[in-house]
């Protein structure tokens, strides 16, 4: 009797030890875990050479505004599934919080690990939501033990500056950290994201695809301008295309105004300019200026960015 209570004890203090120590979503390490695990292999394989990556999902507040925050967890999941396919199932993974992660290598850099890196952030992660495919990328930021530190936490925040370096730079890439860089916290500067920047802009922002005109970002002053009360009420409204916001009667011209100015040789950048109206969800039109750039993304093909401003009505 004493045998099997301790061995049930053991079962519940080993089942209590792991849920202290992993993500509940993902299944992988967090923070205390990690951090544990990784401490204790230094020790036993001192100036033995690893590798610390810091990665994220690109823009992933989008997955969660425009699907859902179960879209969400589904790309998390299914991000991780993807580190350890690419990186090895000795991978330490950790997540860090929200869609930030550390990778833990026990090896040096070699160019299998160098094509591995490539892979990771090159090609587009997928996931099928309620049958409909959501590709999205990643960054990723590089920290070397034990030729930039020896010390974890420290090429933890190395390879975190790395990776917003990457971001800054276009993001669904990596950089290595780079040793002549004199640390300090900037991150703060480089922390905006594209709903930080959308909601605050002087005027209504959309993103795009050109090829089936599928909403990827809208703005909260958008929202509002087509009189909606949420975002999820906008996206309902729309049907996730942007096409849905100008009557019927004036989707032709509005596109062929569009087209022209995008084909004119000399619109180099592909900008456009237009005046249309929109219909809200409350049946009212309201004179738009629109300013628009067409643009080429890895992952969703040409983007439209456009924003909108509302025309002062004369008064009669």
């Amino acid at each position: 009797m004493t045998a099997l209570t301790l061995a049930v004890l053991a079962r519940r203090n080993a089942r209590l030890r792991r849920m202290g120590t992993t993500d509940s979503l993902t299944g992988v390490y967090n923070r205390t875990g990690g951090d544990w695990t990784v401490r204790h292999y230094l020790e036993a394989h001192q100036n033995e050479p690893a590798l610390v990556m810091a990665v994220d999902i690109d823009n992933f507040k989008i997955i969660n505004d425009v699907y859902g925050h179960e879209a969400g967890d589904e790309a998390l999941c299914q991000f991780t599934r993807d580190m350890k396919e690419t990186f090895g199932q000795s991978a330490v993974i950790t997540r860090n919080g929200g869609d930030e992660f550390i990778i833990f290598c026990g090896y040096g850099w070699s160019r299998k690990a160098a094509e591995a890196i490539d892979c990771f952030t090159e090609k587009p992660h997928i996931i099928t939501y309620k049958g409909k495919e959501i590709q999205f990328s990643a960054s990723l930021g590089l920290a070397r033990y034990p030729e930039q530190d020896r010390d974890y936490r420290n090429l933890c925040i190395k390879a975190d500056y790395a990776l917003y370096g990457a971001k800054l730079n276009g993001k669904s890439r990596w950089q290595e950290f780079d040793p002549d860089l004199r640390l300090k916290d900037t991150r703060t500067q480089l922390g905006f994201n594209l709903t930080d920047i959308g909601n605050e802009m002087p005027g209504a922002m959309a993103v795009y695809r050109a090829d089936d005109r599928s909403i990827l970002f809208a703005s909260s002053t958008l929202v509002e301008l087509m009189e909606c009360d949420s975002l999820d009420d906008f996206m309902k409204y729309t049907k996730m295309s942007l096409d849905r916001i100008f009557p019927d009667s004036e989707k032709a011209a509005a596109e062929a105004a569009i087209d022209r100015q995008l084909e004119n040789p000399a619109n180099r950048h592909r900008f456009y300019f237009i005046t249309a109206n929109i219909l809200t969800k409350k049946g009212n039109l309201r004179p738009v200026e629109i300013r628009g750039h067409r643009s080429h993304n890895a992952n969703y093909g040409d983007v439209f960015y456009i924003f909108l401003y509302e025309k002062e009505q004369k008064e009669s």
